[in-house]
């Protein structure tokens, strides 16, 4: 099934040879060359006649060391080469007994969010590696880039299929030991903890309140930008913005503040004259003769209304904004002629009009701002924008924070206002959490809440590409595990349970495979492992007396069995 993902990913099959290719050179003609074997693996030891290969001991060493925290690294290092060893030769018994089991059966378990890690079955979950859809832990929605990643980089082993096959050894292992020893390892009320850990759920949902929304740049006046470039930091902050985009403070789009005055119009009049193509009153007088006198009329009321704009002066209140506006045509607000007129003609220039249902309408375009700009100017828009960035993020925490405290009184969302649309997020664990979605620090204090529909006391600050975004958060549900979803797993599973006193003859045969192995000279070790395994000091020796200690050989067996810590 794995297979079948990894054809869907053709289009990266180009760099996976390339990737391959440079790999074999490396590992061919690269400084560990002569260290390798012919098929290409650096064996470092045998076990009861199967060869353990540098990848493979690095695998076990990487998952020891999620498991073991060991100050000196000693016991971490022989715990995994004796988990190896513990494998290997149940593995062995398990083929020597007709059990088998094929990559396709690795698949179908991995596919299911499990892995085999020294002889216990767990999650994947459990080391970091999420290639199942969390919300629907569906198989059919398997990740594999995901799980290649988390093998090549958490595992260190380059090839997934390597993997696989090690899991093969792993189900072996594991089957021989539950069939053919005692059992299933671990109680019931063990298996019943671990699925409660396993099945805690929550929902939760979201309202974040962005900067984005508050941005205003008019809002910054020119004080705010002088004070802000007098002072020491406020320049150098404008100086390293404009450094990192000089092309947008280099150069602006330009544009024309643009105003409009609406002259009245007769209602009939101004229907008559809409009808007419040509609306110059020439044209207007011929076409209308018994409405000589008011096309006269307005004709006048047009020039003195023209008469009023002078270049010196400011314009009179009757002239109406339309904003800054680009060369391009907006419907809503100017047609595409009008425009292109107005961009053509010198500033403070009159045009029209234009009859519209707002009577004689007059447009004139008063300054231009835009194009190519000084450093100066590039630098005092850099502040604008940096003052304004800073008054949105002020301002959106300002609305997060006075809209939980109206949630924290009693009010719900819908009661607040400016509230914004909330998004129901999860399923997630909260002894996990999930990541780049929610830390487990936070999933646990919502789970916490208890009640659904509870919101979290307190705004969630998160940085956002740069940018910080403010959440507020509610606990939608929260889900406990069923003990009669966990019995009818162990019905179904068949589960038999193992006692202590089983569990510990289980490790007592274990051992004693082992060191008869090591007796008959079945488990060999390079030299560089042994001396990998040798320890100098025990855990209570201080550094100074370390090097006038001797050597400490390794002796096998010491952690295999079904237990973790012996």
């Amino acid at each position: 099934m794995l297979e079948f993902m990894r054809t869907k990913s053709r289009s990266l099959l180009v760099y996976a040879v390339l990737g391959v290719i440079i790999l074999t050179f490396v590992i061919s003609f690269g400084p560990a060359a002569n260290k390798m074997s012919c098929g290409g693996e650096n064996i470092i030891a045998t076990v009861d006649g199967r060869d353990v290969s540098l990848t493979e001991w690095q695998y076990s060493r990487a998952l020891a060391g999620s498991l073991i925290r060991d100050r000196d690294g000693i016991m971490l290092v022989r715990f995994a080469m004796d988990k190896i060893i513990e494998r290997k030769l149940l593995s062995n018994l398990a083929r020597a007994n007709g059990i088998r089991f094929t990559v396709k059966d690795a698949e179908d378990m991995i596919l299911h969010n499990r892995v085999i890690v020294f002889g216990q079955e767990v999650p994947l979950t459990v080391f970091g590696a999420w290639p199942v859809d969390p919300k629907t832990q569906k198989p059919g929605d398997f990740n594999y880039t995901r799980f290649r990643n988390w093998v090549r980089h958490f595992l260190g082993i380059p090839d997934e299929k390597r993997f696989l096959a090690l899991q093969v050894e792993e189900m072996e292992a594991k089957a021989y030991k539950d069939a053919f020893l005692f059992g299933l390892a671990g109680s019931s009320r063990s298996r019943w903890m671990n699925y409660q850990n396993e099945y805690l759920e929550i929902t939760f949902k979201a309202a974040r309140f962005a900067a984005e929304a508050f941005l205003d740049a008019s809002s910054v006046t020119a004080e705010e930008i002088n004070s802000f470039l007098a002072t020491e930091d406020g320049k150098k902050a404008a100086e390293a913005a404009y450094a990192a985009d000089e092309k947008k403070y280099a150069e602006t789009p330009k544009k024309r503040h643009m105003f409009k005055t609406a002259i009245p119009v007769d209602a009939a009049l101004l229907a008559e004259i809409r009808k007419q193509e040509k609306l110059d009153f020439e044209s207007l007088k011929a076409a209308l003769p018994m409405q000589v006198a008011a096309l006269n009329g307005l004709a006048r009321n047009i020039e003195n209304a023209k008469a009023l704009v002078k270049a010196d002066a400011p314009l009179p209140e009757t002239f109406v904004s339309l904003g800054h506006l680009g060369m391009t045509a907006e419907p809503e607000t100017l047609d595409a002629t009008m425009m292109a007129t107005l961009w053509s003609e010198p500033l403070m220039t009159v045009q029209g009009p234009l009859f519209t249902d707002e009577g004689a309408v007059l447009y004139l375009a008063q300054s231009e701002s835009g194009g190519k700009l000084t450093k100066e100017e590039g630098l005092r828009m850099a502040a604008r924008d940096l003052l304004a960035g800073k008054k949105a993020q002020d301002a959106a925490q300002a609305a997060a924070e006075k809209a939980l405290a109206a949630l924290v009184a009693g009010k719900t969302p819908d009661q607040v206002p400016g509230m914004p649309e909330m998004l129901t997020e999860g399923p997630v664990n909260p002894l996990k959490g999930q990541p780049n979605l929610i830390t487990r620090e936070l999933a646990t204090e919502l789970w916490k809440l208890e009640t659904p529909g509870k919101v979290l006391p307190r705004v969630i600050v998160e940085d956002v590409m740069g940018r910080k975004v403010f959440k507020i958060m509610f606990l939608e549900n929260r889900k406990l595990p069923s003990r009669e979803d966990f019995d009818a797993q162990e019905a179904a599973d068949a589960v038999s349970t193992l006692s202590p006193r089983a569990a510990y003859a289980l490790d007592l045969t274990l051992k004693d495979q082992c060191v008869k192995l090591v007796k008959s000279g079945k488990v060999q070790l390079s030299a560089q492992l042994q001396q990998a395994l040798t320890f100098k000091r025990p855990a209570d020796t201080k550094l100074e007396q370390a090097k006038d200690m001797p050597a400490e050989d390794y002796a096998p067996c010491q952690y295999v069995g079904s237990g973790m810590n012996q």
